[in-house]
């Protein structure tokens, strides 16, 4: 009997896999960039709701709203993500030995230095602290790792 199809076969598979993970990632990181492109039409309708609502005298003096304000408040928000995650480390740090010896290998979801919550999976780690707190206003932690990162700009990746 000819076997010699399974040569050929087994690499089709394998490029099957592949692709079809290449997508599902694709499809996730657009699904991202979708609540990206959302917020960042909020941010702009309310800040021209902001100024309209402001008196003649401070709205003459200012600057209309344009993408500059949207570049200046992207700023402001990652500085306050870069923020939240240096508070979180630092909380961090302070009871890393406990959590290691209890809980390796879980992650944790943490605001303003504190611990939220404990999870097995960062999935539903990050799907909770979005949920619960915004984009950029959390941190995970993988105890016995380095801190993942998901502030502004995070919010294009998930965390392993």
């Amino acid at each position: 009997m000819d076997y010699s199809w399974i040569a050929l076969a087994i690499p089709l598979m394998i490029i099957g896999v592949v692709v079809y993970s290449s997508l599902r990632w694709k499809r996730e990181v657009d699904d991202h960039m979708e609540v990206v492109e959302t917020f960042m039409r909020e941010i702009r309708e309310d800040l021209k709701q902001i100024h309209e609502r402001l008196p003649p005298d401070v709205t003459e003096s200012s600057p209309p709203v344009t993408e500059r304000t949207s570049i200046e408040t992207t700023e402001c928000r990652r500085r306050k993500a870069e923020n939240e995650l240096a508070v979180n480390k630092q909380a961090y740090e302070k009871v890393r030995l406990d959590m290691e010896s209890k809980h390796w290998g879980k992650i944790l979801v943490m605001h303003r230095g504190e611990i939220v919550n404990i999870f097995n999976d960062s999935g539903d780690a990050y799907s909770v602290g979005v949920e619960k707190f915004g984009l950029g206003n959390f941190s995970l932690q993988k105890v016995g790792d380095k801190p993942i990162n998901l502030g502004y700009w995070g919010m294009f990746l998930t965390g392993s």
